[in-house]
């Protein structure tokens, strides 16, 4: 609309059309269809979806026991509306729950689970059910992971059984990395690295004395139990000194 092509532009005693045409010109600003096109839609997208308490990395031969499980999330909704949500098991391709209002938490019965495995998974997830327009989206996926441990550290005696082994002062799931510290201390002369399947001791450098150290540690087999006590063999690597180190050294320790 051209408010300068009015008949009664400039007529004071009379300004009804002047004033509806900047009424209808606002109106249109107002509507965002001033001949421009409207502004895209942005979807919902969840920000958020997890177990309360649930570690994402426990150790092989865990069992997650059945029971209720409490999930929590949030979405951000921006143009979206977004009713309810289904919480849906990815392992199994089942829907624990369907429909359960948007309000971000819901304690939902799961069945057991048990990871027996280096490397095997659980994982869930949220789907969110949006009316404007009716569709559905995904959160990203919650998964447990289950990894065995690598135990570490200065001990009194030599290692003889699994639970001379888990009794080491140190240790750390197998998925951390390839490099790590030992730190020696000055009261014992025996230091042990002990790696499940998979991993094998790389090198060993010794920071307090500059040089590497790897050839002194001595191999041998263990089974260890892992968390369901079933025995897997770990590569033990152990250093034994004639006395306890002065001050206390760091190995710097690297595996595959």
């Amino acid at each position: 609309m051209s408010v300068g092509n009015l008949k009664t532009q400039g007529d004071k005693g009379n300004n009804w059309t002047w004033q509806n045409a900047v009424l209808q010109l606002l109106g249109q600003i107002a509507d965002c269809t001033c001949n421009g096109p409207a502004p895209p839609y942005v979807p919902p997208v969840f920000t958020a979806f997890s177990i309360g308490g649930q570690p994402t990395t426990v150790e092989v031969g865990t069992t997650i026991g059945a029971g209720n499980k409490p999930f929590s999330w949030a979405i951000t909704l921006n143009d979206g509306v977004v009713p309810t949500i289904d919480i849906y098991d990815n392992t199994t391709a089942t829907t624990l729950i369907a429909a359960t209002p948007n309000d971000g938490s819901q304690s939902v019965l799961a069945p057991a689970v048990n990871l027996a495995f280096d490397g095997q998974s659980q994982s869930y997830k949220g789907i969110g059910n949006n009316t404007s327009p009716a569709g559905t989206f995904d959160s990203a996926n919650f998964v447990i992971t289950a990894r065995y441990y690598e135990f570490y550290g200065p001990t009194a005696a030599p290692s003889a059984s699994s639970a001379d082994v888990r009794a080491l002062p140190s240790n750390r799931f197998s998925s951390a990395g390839t490099a790590f510290n030992l730190n020696t201390g000055t009261v014992e002369k025996i230091f042990e690295i002990c790696l499940p399947p998979g991993k094998t001791l790389v090198s060993v450098f010794d920071a307090t004395a500059g040089f590497f150290i790897t050839g002194s540690f001595v191999l041998s087999v263990i089974n260890v139990d892992d968390a369901a006590a079933n025995p897997v063999p770990y590569d033990v690597y152990r250093l034994t000194n004639a006395v306890p180190y002065a001050i206390g050294h760091t190995f710097n320790i690297v595996t595959t």
